[in-house]
């Protein structure tokens, strides 16, 4: 193969010679040969070409310019500080279900809001008085960003709610994280997103099977409360709809 010319060439001269290639170079790179340009993407290039890939434009989320800034800054790459983090109900660790809501959160709003970050601090009352003093820390070492609560609504009244709401701290429309995860909006959504959409009846009928063995006796949850029936609903979209390549099933 011949050498790359025009703007082939100029591309990968701005490339970085270590094998982990980052997206800000070939921003770097399309910048340069635009003039005009509407819309910039984001390639990542951090993939493993000893066999073939097909490169798409990313989701430019926090997750992204950390390992960016990784590349480019190395261990100084984590004192690049978020606009605002998010304390929440959770514990961090290792097993599949710590930090499961600050998980979910920077998913959903990773990509809208990537100069944020969500933390899992414990049980309400620990997030509602930073008991951990995690939230002091954050502000002590990066006085530039805001720290804020987000909790479940759980079984609080209104008045509670709008008590917690006006000393600051953020409470969830809905009973708890879940009820937005297994909401039929999405798990219909999931379907469609999987090539499934055939598999939305079966799997409705699955959850509301599930729910309604939850909210008869002997059980007897709240009519709200889809956390305690969320293993089974889970495991029905599992069967269902998602298939085995997707690594879920």
């Amino acid at each position: 193969m011949g050498r790359p010319s025009g703007e082939l060439a100029l591309i990968l001269s701005l490339l970085p010679s270590k094998r982990g290639l980052t997206a800000v170079s070939v921003l770097a790179a399309l910048l340069a040969l635009s003039t005009g340009v509407a819309d910039v993407v984001f390639l990542d290039f951090d993939v493993d070409f000893d066999t073939p890939q097909r490169l798409r434009p990313i989701a430019v989320d926090r997750d992204f310019w950390r390992r960016t800034l990784d590349v480019a800054f190395g261990d100084m790459a984590e004192l690049v500080a978020p606009a605002q983090v998010f304390l929440c109900e959770g514990e961090p660790g290792t097993g599949v279900r710590t930090d499961f809501d600050a998980h979910c959160l920077r998913t959903i709003f990773g990509v809208e809001y990537p100069d944020t970050e969500f933390l899992g601090v414990g049980n309400d009352r620990q997030v509602q008085t930073d008991a951990h003093g995690i939230g002091r820390a954050v502000e002590a070492l990066a006085p530039g960003t805001r720290v804020q609560r987000v909790i479940d609504s759980d079984d609080r009244s209104s008045n509670e709610v709008a008590e917690l709401r006006a000393s600051g701290t953020r409470v969830l429309g809905r009973r708890h994280l879940e009820a937005y995860l297994l909401d039929d909006e999405v798990l219909e959504a999931l379907c469609v997103s999987v090539g499934q959409p055939d598999r939305w009846t079966g799997l409705k009928a699955a959850k509301d099977s599930e729910f309604a063995s939850s909210t008869s006796p002997p059980r007897n949850n709240p009519r709200d409360d889809l956390k305690s029936c969320s293993g089974g609903i889970t495991n029905a979209a599992k069967r269902r709809a998602i298939p085995r390549s997707c690594g879920w099933a």
